[in-house]
């Protein structure tokens, strides 16, 4: 593995630096670590969203930790990863201003959109027009850092083929999940998503006599009959760019070569988001 994306709440900052520091000591492959903090607002809607007071102050506090281990080895890369909920839309755009000048060595910014069980089953997901301009915001907000960053320019893609299938509850992109990724958790179990419930345990039964099981076979030919859809990048990624024709589609219905203008942070493009509902 040369790549690993790592989402997390920051919170436990002695425990993050230490694992990071022998993963970079012990992989001299690797090409790429990216830490992404787990952060769904500025401070008080934050902390009272994840029931701490101390939660987005003690992200912070791995973030600084983080930059400086990045002074070392470079491999190492800091983003943000927000949930966008009906709730918090002008919070994840004040956020990502506040993070864009307290945070120089962050260089991303992503924002993905609320899917599956939630311990708040009232908590809805945004309006999405409201969430497009939001992405767009954060966009040009965070291109002067862009540059050169892996995944840069699936990024947008990604952005829209999920707005299409919240908007029109269907595969937009042919999921390749089963075929071109799966699922392993830390108990063992093995599924081909996150969507669908786990195929087999790798402590009862090999990893080959999971993924090719009856059960994975029906499901991967129910996946291909566009009998589920969801907005996971995890899978969408894969399913746009190792799929020529939906990668095609995708950069022309995006049109990634058209670079934003950086915005001053501090200054969006448009007026600020209400919470809303879908």
């Amino acid at each position: 593995m040369q790549q690993i994306y790592c989402p997390t709440s920051g919170y436990f900052t002695d425990r993050t630096l230490k694992a990071l520091r022998e993963i970079l000591d012990n992989e001299p492959s690797l090409q790429l670590f990216a830490v992404e903090l787990s952060l769904d607002g500025m401070p008080e809607f934050h902390n009272r969203f994840r029931g701490n007071d101390r939660s987005f102050q003690k992200a912070m506090e791995t973030y600084d930790a983080l930059a400086k281990l990045q002074q070392e080895d470079p491999r190492l890369r800091i983003h943000a990863i927000s949930t966008a909920t009906a709730e918090n839309l002008e919070e994840v755009r004040q956020l990502t201003m506040f993070l864009f000048d307290r945070c120089p060595a962050m260089d991303h910014h992503n924002l993905a959109l609320i899917r599956g069980d939630r311990k708040n089953p009232s908590l809805q997901g945004p309006q999405l027009t409201a969430y497009r301009c939001l992405y767009e915001d954060l966009h040009q907000i965070w291109a002067s850092r862009e540059h050169g960053r892996f995944g840069a320019i699936v990024e947008p893609m990604l952005q829209w083929a999920k707005v299409r299938v919240a908007e029109e509850q269907r595969q937009v992109i042919p999921c390749r999940a089963g075929i071109l990724s799966t699922v392993v958790y830390a108990n063992g179990d093995v599924s081909v998503c996150e969507t669908h419930p786990p195929l087999g345990n790798l402590r009862q039964q090999s990893f080959r006599e999971i993924w090719y099981s009856t059960e994975a076979e029906n499901l991967r030919r129910s996946i291909a009959n566009k009998a589920c859809y969801c907005t996971n990048e995890v899978f969408m990624w894969p399913s746009i760019v190792f799929q020529p024709a939906q990668l095609a589609r995708a950069i022309v219905q995006t049109r990634v070569w058209k670079k934003p203008s950086p915005n001053t942070p501090g200054t969006p493009s448009r007026p600020a988001l209400a919470p809303q509902k879908q």
